[in-house]
Formats: C-alpha cells, sequence, structure tokens
C-alpha cells in the first residue's frame, strides 16, 4: 500500500536542569493507507510514537553554542502495523507482525553562530538507528538513517 503522513501533531513535557533538558513527548500520527490491490478499501490509521528525549546546549562564546539530543522513540500497535507488518506476502515479501515497542534511538548534534541579534546559521547532523520491529521489517531497507542541514535563520 501507499503510506502518507500529512500533519503530524507533537506535544512535549520537559524539564530543565542544571546539566540540560530532560522530556517526553507523544505524536499522533494519522496516516492515510491507499490500497493498490481490488477488495481493499482505502483506510486512515492513527497510531502513536512516544519519546524520552535529553537535550544539552553549551554556549562557547557569545556568538557560538554547541548543543546535542539524545532520544529513545517507541511507537504503539496502530503505527506499528501501518507502517512495519506485512499483512499480504508476495513474492519478495514474507508476512510480517509488526507489534508495539521500540522504534528507534537517535541523536542530533548542531553548531550555531549567532551573526547579529536577529542572524544565525547553524548545521546539523543527526542519525536514527531503527530498532525492534522497526528494524525487522521486511519493508526497512536503511536501519541507520542520516540527516544533514544547514540552516539561515531570522529570529523576531
Amino acid at each position: 500500500p501507499n503510506l502518507n503522513t500529512p500533519l503530524a501533531l507533537t506535544t512535549m513535557l520537559a524539564t530543565t536542569t542544571q546539566i540540560g533538558m530532560f522530556g517526553v513527548s507523544v505524536a499522533i500520527h494519522p496516516t492515510s493507507v491507499e490500497y493498490q490491490r481490488a477488495g481493499l478499501e482505502d483506510e486512515t490509521r492513527t497510531g502513536l510514537m512516544y519519546s524520552v528525549l535529553y537535550m544539552v546546549d553549551v554556549p562557547v562564546s557569545r556568538r557560538l553554542s554547541l548543543s546535542g539530543l539524545f532520544s529513545l522513540d517507541f511507537m504503539d500497535d496502530t503505527y506499528a502495523d501501518t507502517w512495519y507488518a506485512v499483512d499480504q506476502p508476495t513474492l519478495a515479501l514474507d508476512k510480517f507482525e509488526a507489534e508495539a515497542g521500540l522504534h528507534s534511538s537517535m541523536i542530533v548534534l548542531e553548531i550555531n553562530y549567532r551573526i547579529s541579534d536577529r542572524v544565525s546559521l547553524s548545521a546539523v547532523g543527526g542519525s536514527m538507528i531503527l530498532m525492534g520491529d522497526a528494524r525487522d521489517s521486511p519493508f526497512t531497507v536503511e536501519i541507520v538513517q542520516r540527516q544533514v542541514m544547514l540552516q539561515a535563520l531570522y529570529h523576531f
């Protein structure tokens, strides 16, 4: 099937301590499932993702700061079934029942340089490692997923 989550709503609770910020979040993922086989009706499934995270920001100078984030992410049964289960086996995919549990761990590092009070540049790099049934699913091609971003930011 074709899967599409056009918008995920996330809420987070966090507390700041002397050693960084600790938090938890929950995200609602309404996903449209479009089947490519006759006799199966398209549907929308709403799965949940939960995260436990730690973030630290280290000012190096008045203009330069480094920050890091580490998170463990968990999925509910609906999310696991929607994104990772193989209900109808094919020649290329074996049947696979995905269950709720650990989804991934993620680490993100950012370097931020403040050019002025309103303008800054940042470089962000991160890696997410799929775990549990997300890792074991026949749909999973890459277990480690990386991203790199360069950003120009304007602060209001």
